[in-house]
């Protein structure tokens, strides 16, 4: 380049290119292994050349790879390309080309070797022998070839297999170096200690510990257990106390990943584990340490800590009423790490919400309720009321802490008792006013939906044909009217719940008030002489009160002409009247009403008669129904006038003095019959005649005896009530006043039960599952009782409890057996109780039955702990209910210590034995003719040593 300076001329500059040229052309380098190593490669030429380093893919210059910078490679910015930490993977050949654009550049082929001393490719070792086996210690050394060997006890002593007949080495050869052992056999405590793999090469030396860790400790065992600590010591192995720095104990839970805790400070040979869980299985192990590394661990210690009360409560605690007296509780046990034992039972509470006190009514129950939901059935509540329930678990510590409560309020039933202070009180003649008191509140079981009232006349004629009559309300008062007058009235009254009608009240009697009489049932008039007017009249057949007087009028006419008129106040027990002094041949009216203190009644109608001289005659008595009670007397009127003769007739039959026992015909005409019996019913027929006139008059007596027995018959029968119905047979002629229904329980009390006279069927409650009733009834009116029904004999509904099958019943584990109680068929009776014994039946072991309970409750699960594993086991087991019971054995083996079932030819050899000592027909035999066959030898020896008998006969 060349620059003209000139005055006249503007300065100027020109560039000629120079194409790449070497500055520090780049040659064959070697290096030490891990050292770095600076490949220099510079050029110059205009423009600047680029440098470029690229290296061969294999082994030999050929294919290449640009060298791009990563760690421990680095690309100056001057072209030289550094590498750090060199290894064998960097060896090879190595391109630099140097380039700008101007003609075709520059490079050059390098070699890089990495020399090689030996290393070793792992880190030292440790190796553990038992005394008495061949120790082999091996090294792997890599490096520039050739390398040798030596191997070093504690750093001083070499092996030769010359000297030392245990001691053998070889070596053999490998890409990378060489492969070294060395064997000693027959090894004892003597030989441990360090050992020392020493290799050398041109390049340099290297050596590797190979060194005997400790034994594992020795004894390890627990030298106290509770439920959250262990106490663990144990003894060094051997001599090595002095190469052990520390122990390092491992523990943890069954299938659970290992914990350790250190101890370096021997010779402390003992440890204090803590924070354990309770009724947990741990394992521990201890491994010694030292500077030959660790040990093996130490045999396994097997430890299950103590348990504890539980610390949580049963989880999910629920409760549903099933009836108006029961709830069924439910529950799940209480989590797994807060059980702290084996769970054996739960205790239920419950109280009332009125309760006066805060204390709980405790119910056990056992079972670990591990199949799934546990459950109890609360009977005997009260009804429509609200309870608070609480459960706790416990086992063989004790009880844990009680769950958050629960409610839950037995459902509506009918009220158990009926209204309270029923009064009443006639409003009027036809009505009357009743009052009452609900029941107490403890007795209304629900909602009151309000009150029905029944009510009857309760006078005969009434009780004969009315019918009980209901009137509902939902206040505590009502208004009966249209009553009969002067009336006695029973009254009922009972309260109702959705659920249906309550207990209803015994009759309370109310009178309704007098009024005015009705008018005179008949009257009757005759001629009694020339110048006398018989007159006879009834009572009024609705007196509506107590007749205090009759009223009678009496008028003379003549044709439409009154004549005279006169009125007679005559007592009430007064029924007839002769007008005398009467003119002849003049018509008489008569008409007669009663009176009571109201008030006079209406009247009877009007009868008239003319006076005359012939006296026909004309009975003046009244017949028509005459009722009487069974074994007393009627007495039959017949009074007339004229004089007549008589003649009584019963039904067809004409009655003649002294033909029949019981009548008695007197001369004033009326006929008595005394000690009434049913043959006595019918018509009685007297008839007079005096010449100028005949009369007849019927009484139809009515005898009034005990009813028939009613027809008993069952309707249907559950587990436990009867349901019966009935026809009434003869009523005896008088109505039925109330029914008595007798039942028990066969072997058992006669019990009796009165029931109304409207009813016609009863639901027998509350009795016994699956039992035989007998049942008969007897039908009351006021003469007396009927001869009892036919006894029936009715059986409820149920029967002894069944047989479940083992693979039902029974669980087994190692150390104990599970029996599903819920499983166990009731037959339709709830099972009360289990009577429950066992006993082994393993050769060698105590073979007495044992009895573990003679009233086991019902429940979801029993386990039955104690026992021995790999085992056989005979159970006996009886189940009751109010039906009967049920006796059942059953055979079960234990499971193994691992809780694998017990090994085939165990099971066959334990069942062998058990049907040949336990088949009775099978030893029978077997005893006598061991036994015949020992005598007759004995008779033998005795025949052939005295020779008093011939053989034979022996």
């Amino acid at each position: 380049m060349e620059r003209i300076k000139s005055p006249y001329f503007p300065r100027c500059t020109t560039t000629t290119a120079v194409p790449p040229r070497w500055v520090v052309e780049p040659t064959d380098v070697s290096v030490e292994r891990n050292r770095h190593i600076m490949l220099h490669c510079q050029a110059q030429g205009v423009p600047v050349p680029t440098i470029l380093w690229k290296k061969a893919t294999g082994s030999k210059s050929g294919d290449y790879e640009e060298v791009r910078e990563r760690p421990y490679t680095k690309l100056l910015a001057n072209g030289s390309l550094l590498l750090q930490h060199v290894k064998e993977d960097r060896e090879g050949f190595y391109l630099c080309q140097a380039n700008n654009g101007i003609g075709t550049g520059i490079g050059k082929v390098i070699q890089l070797k990495v020399n090689s001393s030996p290393y070793f490719a792992g880190q030292s070792k440790m190796v553990t022998v038992k005394k008495g086996d061949t120790a082999i210690m091996q090294c792997e050394v890599k490096g520039d070839k050739p390398i040798n060997v030596v191997w070093l006890r504690n750093g001083k002593h070499e092996l030769n297999p010359s000297t030392n007949y245990r001691v053998s080495i070889k070596q053999d050869a490998t890409p990378e170096g060489i492969s070294a052992e060395v064997q000693i056999s027959n090894v004892d405590s003597s030989d441990s200690g360090a050992y020392f793999c020493q290799a050398s090469n041109l390049y340099g030396r290297d050596q590797q510990l190979v060194q005997e860790p400790p034994q594992p400790p020795s004894s390890l065992e627990a030298a106290t257990v509770s439920s959250r600590v262990v106490n663990l010591k144990w003894q060094p192995r051997g001599g090595d106390a002095a190469e052990v720095s520390k122990y390092i104990v491992e523990y943890r839970e069954i299938d659970r990943q290992w914990q350790y805790i250190e101890i370096s400070d021997p010779p402390a040979y003992s440890t204090i584990i803590e924070n354990l869980k309770p009724a947990t299985n741990y394992v521990f192990r201890i491994i010694a340490e030292g500077p030959a590394g660790r040990s093996s661990p130490s045999q396994e210690l097997f430890i299950k800590t103590d348990p504890q009360r539980p610390a949580g409560p049963p989880l999910n605690l629920g409760a549903r009423p099933i009836s108006s007296t029961e709830i069924l509780i439910s529950w799940m046990p209480p989590s797994y790490e807060l059980r702290h034992g084996e769970i054996q039972g739960y205790n239920i509470g419950y109280r009332s919400m009125h309760a006066t006190t805060n204390s709980y009514n405790f119910t056990s129950i056992s079972g670990d309720g591990e199949d799934g939901t546990g459950e109890l059935l609360l009977g005997n509540l009260a009804k429509y009321t609200r309870y608070t329930i609480v459960a706790q678990a416990f086992n063989q510590v004790g009880p844990g802490p009680l769950s958050e409560p629960v409610t839950a309020q037995t459902m509506e039933d009918v009220p158990s008792k009926p209204p309270e202070d029923i009064r009443c009180m006639a409003q009027s003649s036809t009505s009357i006013q009743v009052s009452w008191q609900p029941p107490q509140a403890h007795h209304t079981n629900g909602l009151l939906q309000g009150y029905k009232v029944f009510y009857e006349c309760a006078t005969e004629d009434a009780i004969s044909s009315g019918e009980m009559e209901t009137r509902k309300t939902t206040s505590l008062t009502i208004h009966l009217s249209n009553l009969r007058k002067f009336s006695n009235y029973s009254i009922q009254v009972l309260a109702y719940t959705r659920m249906g009608d309550g207990v209803i009240s015994p009759p309370s009697f109310c009178h309704t008030d007098e009024d005015a009489p009705e008018a005179p049932a008949d009257i009757k008039i005759a001629i009694s002489s020339p110048s006398s007017l018989y007159v006879s009249w009834l009572p009024p057949r609705d007196p509506n009160g107590i007749i205090t007087k009759y009223n009678l009028y009496m008028r003379a006419v003549n044709g439409r002409e009154e004549l005279n008129n006169d009125k007679r106040n005559l007592q009430a027990h007064q029924h007839h009247f002769e007008a005398k002094q009467l003119q002849s041949h003049t018509e008489y009216q008569f008409w007669v009403s009663a009176s009571t203190r109201v008030g006079e009644g209406k009247s009877s109608r009007v009868v008239s008669q003319l006076t005359s001289n012939r006296v026909p005659a004309k009975i003046v008595s009244f017949g028509g129904l005459t009722i009487r009670p069974w074994k007393s007397s009627a007495s039959l009127n017949c009074m007339a006038v004229g004089q007549p003769r008589r003649e009584w007739f019963k039904g067809d039959t004409l009655l003649r003095p002294g033909t029949q026992h019981n009548i008695q015909l007197l001369d004033s005409g009326e006929i008595i019959v005394t000690m009434l019996q049913t043959s006595d019913t019918g018509n009685y027929t007297c008839q007079v005649d005096n010449g100028i006139g005949t009369d007849r008059l019927t009484h139809n007596l009515l005898v009034q005896v005990p009813p028939g027995p009613p027809v008993l018959y069952v309707t249907s029968a559950t587990s436990s009530s009867i349901l019966l119905h009935w026809k009434i047979g003869s009523t005896g002629n008088a109505p039925i006043t109330a029914f008595s229904l007798h039942y028990r329980r066969v072997h058992g009390n006669l019990e009796e039960m009165q029931l109304s006279r409207h009813a016609s069927s009863h639901d027998l409650k509350g009795l016994f599952c699956g039992s035989t009733y007998q049942v008969y009834l007897v039908a009351h009116n006021k003469i007396g009782s009927s001869s009892a029904s036919t006894t029936l004999n009715v059986k409820t509904q149920g029967q002894p409890p069944g047989i479940p099958p083992d693979s039902v019943l029974i669980a087994p584990n190692s150390t104990s057996v599970v029996l599903r109680l819920n499983g166990w068929p009731d037959n339709g009776c709830p099972i009360m109780y289990f009577v429950l014994q066992y006993r082994s039946v393993s050769t060698g072991l105590d073979d007495e039955w044992h009895l573990v309970s003679n009233a086991l409750k019902p429940q979801r699960r029993f386990t039955l702990s104690g026992l021995l594993p790999s085992t056989m086991y005979r159970l006996k087991m009886e189940a009751h209910n109010v039906a009967g019971s049920t006796n059942a054995e059953y055979t079960f083996w234990t499971l193994t210590k691992d809780g694998d079932p017990p090994p085939p030819e165990l099971v066959q050899r334990g069942h062998r034995s058990q049907i040949f000592y336990n088949n009775i027909q099978l030893l029978i035999p077997i005893i006598i003719t061991i036994t015949a066959t020992i005598i007759c030898i004995a008779f033998t020896v005795v025949c052939y040593k005295y020779r008093k008998y011939p053989l034979r006969r022996c």
